[in-house]
């Protein structure tokens, strides 16, 4: 599977994003569930999300998606200077997002499953 194919298979089913998923917390209401991770194989790892609450395109919660919202990395990286927004970085086309997960090593699936089950 490719890392394109990986990311748009997971936001369209919110089985790693949560994409359009809401719970009910007792103090504030209706919320969104925590942001999800993907963790690449040197550590880097960074919230990779997209929906109509999210800086992405299309915005919306079906996809495919051009360009997603990516928050809170571990470390800074250079391919998001164009970006970056301080936690926040939106608009990041998936193109450049690709380039990111290759040059940390790829996805590390098995940490980035264990992360995303501990939330």
């Amino acid at each position: 599977m490719t890392i394109e194919e990986f990311l748009q298979a997971h936001v369209k089913t919110g089985e790693l994003f949560k994409t359009g998923h809401y719970h009910e917390d007792p103090v504030h209401g209706i919320v969104r569930m925590p942001a999800q991770q993907v963790t690449c194989v040197d550590g880097y790892h960074v919230s990779i999300q997209a929906s109509s609450t999210h800086y992405c395109e299309p915005r919306n919660n079906i996809g495919p998606y051009v360009s997603f919202e990516l928050g809170y990395p571990n470390a800074y990286d250079d391919l998001l200077i164009d970006w970056d927004d301080g936690d926040v970085f939106g608009q990041v086309p998936l193109e450049i997002i690709v380039a990111l997960i290759t040059k940390h090593g790829g996805i590390n699936h098995e940490k980035t499953a264990n992360s995303n089950e501990q939330q």
